[in-house]
């Protein structure tokens, strides 16, 4: 009987090990199921300021001289002073630059790069390309901006190159 009792104890005891085992198992297969990590939010961008402007060049017709200087318009009866061909802007909203100057060669190209520094200042730069020939040449951008008033805040650079 005592070897009953000793048995039915090993039995007991190697049941609670492999209810052990079992329950360790049943353990690490749950710990190592693969849970969907949330998603991370998107980082929010940072607050960019919206400055849009146009070469409007090709849409006013007179050469305005400004010699390598920035001539600010405000107003359609300005703009028409200057050039009675013109189309008229909105001046309410936008404001235009005129500025043109003369290279000691032919003009190839005119690039433009306008760009807001900071909330009251801006950044004009014209590239003007020229060529060998020894014949002095024009060039004119019209650029049109969101509304500037004061012409003092514009910077120019003009570079040029051969």
């Amino acid at each position: 009987m005592e070897k009953d009792v000793t048995q039915t104890q090993k039995n007991g005891v190697k049941l609670q090990f492999l209810l052990c085992v079992a329950a360790l198992a049943a353990f690490a297969l749950f710990a190592a199921c693969e849970r969907p990590e949330p998603e991370p939010e998107p980082p929010t961008p940072p607050e960019q300021f919206e400055f849009a402007w146009e070469d409007v060049t090709d849409s006013i017709p007179c050469w305005i001289i400004s010699m390598n200087s920035i001539t600010l318009v405000n107003d359609n009866a300005t703009l028409l002073s200057l050039c009675p061909d013109a189309p008229t802007f909105d001046f309410s909203t936008h404001s235009l630059i005129i500025v043109s100057g003369v290279v000691p060669t032919e003009v190839i190209s005119v690039g433009v790069n306008f760009e807001q520094v900071d909330d009251l200042q801006y950044l004009l730069t014209i590239h003007v390309t020229g060529n060998y020939a020894a014949l002095p040449g024009g060039w004119r951008k019209y650029i049109k901006t969101p509304k500037i008033l004061d012409p003092q805040n514009i910077s120019l650079v003009i570079e040029y190159e051969r």
